[in-house]
């Protein structure tokens, strides 16, 4: 990114002024309006992945549902037990997650997925960000 990709996103007034820094991190300055729209096509955009993992041949996926800021996720699939490509997918949400509530400005402790078996109801696997190790 630099300077003049930064005047040009002014310019067309995405934001209200923006800075590359020294460090290489972007300042900008939005309007609430501008903040609100940008939050909302975040959400579209994570939408659209979230239905691609539905329609992915690796998983079994039937819907992925989540709260309105993205720290709580039901995922109902046919499966019994997670492949791997199904529980590979849980680091794709909790980075949705993670993302969403850094351009919201929200602290969050957790992200919790939960994977629940479309015949039964039942919850067959359950996810907590706050439980990683690193």
């Amino acid at each position: 990114m630099t300077q003049d990709e930064l005047d040009a996103d002014v310019a067309a007034g995405e934001c209200k002024s923006a800075k590359l820094n020294e460090d290489g991190s972007v300042t900008m300055e939005m309007s609430k309006k501008q903040h609100d729209e940008m939050m909302s096509g975040l959400a579209d955009s994570f939408q659209e992945t979230f239905d691609g993992l539905i329609g992915d041949e690796g998983t079994n996926f039937v819907s992925i549902d989540h709260n309105d800021d993205f720290t709580e996720f039901t995922v109902v699939t046919t499966s019994t037990e997670l492949n791997l490509t199904e529980s590979f997918s849980t680091v794709a949400l909790y980075f949705a997650g993670g993302m969403y509530n850094a351009f919201a400005g929200n602290s969050v402790d957790n992200i919790c997925v939960k994977f629940v078996n479309e015949a039964s109801g039942e919850v067959i696997e359950e996810a907590n960000s706050r439980d990683m190790n690193g």
